[in-house]
């Protein structure tokens, strides 16, 4: 397996990019999440696909030299990320972890669901007033809105914060 080059693209296009480079005979690798949100409208979640590192992708080392003018030419790329004048080198086996991380949701980015809430699991709350605050659950309250016990000036203090708000924190 060959190393890959890093390049550099135009903001938001990095898959098309990566579609067009393997139309053109190259192995290109576009790593992507999917980030979970709120239509507000619709009043639902639904979830969107993005680049893991927006505006690069990777491309698979060549060694014909004709297919440089081709890698210039193909419409979205900005450059090829140099260093002291050679282009830069990302080694086959970390596209190889970025590819397994991907595949298996590592990098996604989902709201809580009910079922994964225990009574005494520690959480994070990412988002509002508590943004940033560790608690303890105490109760998950219905579907949307779970009791929690964290410390607040000095005391410990029970609050309900939405479920969406909470992210898992390892024990």
């Amino acid at each position: 397996m060959s190393d890959w080059y890093v390049l550099y693209c135009s903001t938001r296009t990095e898959a098309k990019v990566a579609e067009n480079l393997v139309e053109q005979g190259f192995s290109a690798y576009c790593p992507q999440f999917i980030k979970e949100y709120k239509d507000r409208h619709a009043r639902e979640i639904r979830e969107k696909r993005l680049s893991l590192f927006p505006r690069y992708l990777f491309v698979e080392q060549f060694d014909d030299d004709r297919l440089w003018f081709a890698l210039h030419k193909t419409q979205g790329i900005h450059a090829i990320i140099m260093i002291n004048r050679s282009p830069a080198l990302v080694a086959n086996g970390v596209i190889d972890e970025l590819k397994q991380a991907s595949d298996g949701g590592s990098f996604d980015q989902r709201f809580m669901r009910r079922a994964e809430l225990r009574q005494g699991q520690t959480v994070a709350i990412t988002d509002g007033l508590f943004r940033g605050q560790l608690a303890i659950v105490q109760k998950v309250m219905s579907s949307d809105t779970v009791k929690v016990l964290m410390q607040l000036f000095g005391t410990k203090r029970c609050a309900r914060v939405p479920l969406e708000t909470l992210k898992l924190v390892a024990a």
